[in-house]
């Protein structure tokens, strides 16, 4: 061998980590030099470190700039459901009322046009009573100016007292039945537990024979009129007594149709909310929205329900105590025209 082949065999030697020695044959094994797989190696582990940190880091900015604002506009979504089924019932609600509120209105009106009825017929048999005070004098007058019409001129002041004694009597009887009815009324309408309204309503109820006795109690007291035809009257009211009675319903069977009425609509008020609540989430949910109802909403819905149809059986039966009650007041008045036609005096 050349000295040039030597030299190129122990640099490849050193290159694979070994050294060939010249004439022995033997094989001295050194440092081991890094070979280009191991280099690839190192720079793959680190490569994949680097990417493991990225994908850690892309995960957190996906987290905060996808997941967490898509979570935040389905939880705005959620409270604007919640906020609009709340609106909702309240606005039922404030309905509910206003039309409560709107029916008292009504009846409040009606009866005070029923009061001024009362007022305008008070006037005009006030204005009738002068008028026949009048024609009375005028009787008077003409009966001391002529004998031989005297009988006829009797008759005519004896009507005359008669209507005036009939009119005052109406005056009266006007005024204690329109205090009576008010504090029907009052009774009736009273806010209470359950039936409470009903037994108030009877402990109320007016008697036809008493409020005409009351009025004729105060009617006779007129010195305008002689005492004798208060006394004839009286006899046309003794006369009347049973059809004056206005004997009143029997309140124990009414209480007991309203206990299971209110029974029966406390029963219902949980379907209906239930129902109003799955139509609602129906809606929702065909515009692609999530209704999320909890206790308090399905209370509140209940407690509405509830609140609108007891006072929708309070009204009813209030309304038909109120038409058993104007049964009386009829007969009451109606007595007037028969007192008239049974004095002698005729009903203008």
């Amino acid at each position: 061998m050349t000295k040039a082949f030597r030299r190129n065999i122990k640099r490849q030697a050193s290159t694979h980590g070994f050294s060939q020695e010249t004439g022995g044959g033997t094989r001295n094994t050194s440092t081991p030099v890094p070979t280009a797989t191991a280099t690839i190696d190192k720079i793959l582990s680190r490569a994949a470190s680097v990417a493991t940190v990225a994908a850690v880091l892309l995960a957190g900015f996906g987290y905060f700039y996808t997941v967490l604002p898509v979570f935040q506009n389905q939880k705005l979504q959620e409270d604007n459901a919640k906020l609009q089924l709340d609106n909702e019932a309240a606005e039922k609600k404030s309905k509910t009322l206003l039309e409560a509120q709107k029916q008292l209105a009504q009846k409040s009106a009606q009866m005070q046009t029923e009061i001024d009825v009362q007022k305008r017929s008070l006037i005009m048999a006030t204005r009738s009573a002068v008028d026949a005070k009048a024609r009375e004098q005028e009787a008077i007058r003409l009966a001391g100016s002529a004998k031989s019409q005297m009988k006829v001129q009797y008759a005519e002041l004896d009507k005359a007292r008669w209507r005036i004694a009939t009119n005052h009597f109406a005056t009266e009887l006007t005024f204690v039945a329109i205090s009576a009815g008010d504090k029907f009324n009052k009774a009736a309408y009273s806010n209470g537990d359950g039936s409470s309204f009903i037994r108030a309503a009877g402990t109320s109820w007016p008697v036809g024979l008493n409020i005409v006795l009351e009025a004729w109690e105060n009617a006779k007291k007129t010195s305008v009129v002689p005492p004798e035809y208060f006394q004839r009257m009286r006899q046309s009211i003794d006369a009347h007594t049973t059809e004056l009675q206005c004997p009143k319903p029997d309140l124990d069977v009414i209480v007991n149709d309203y206990d299971i009425e209110r029974k029966a609509v406390l029963i219902g008020v949980k379907e209906k909310a239930n129902n109003e609540i799955e139509g609602q989430r129906l809606a929702a949910e065909k515009e692609g929205k999530r209704l999320q109802i909890n206790l308090g909403d399905h209370q509140r819905m209940e407690d509405s329900y509830r609140l609108v149809d007891l006072l929708t059986l309070d009204r009813k039966y209030q309304e038909m105590l109120r038409n058993q009650e104007q049964k009386c007041t009829k007969i009451i008045f109606k007595f007037i025209d028969k007192l008239e036609g049974e004095g002698g005096a005729k009903s203008e």
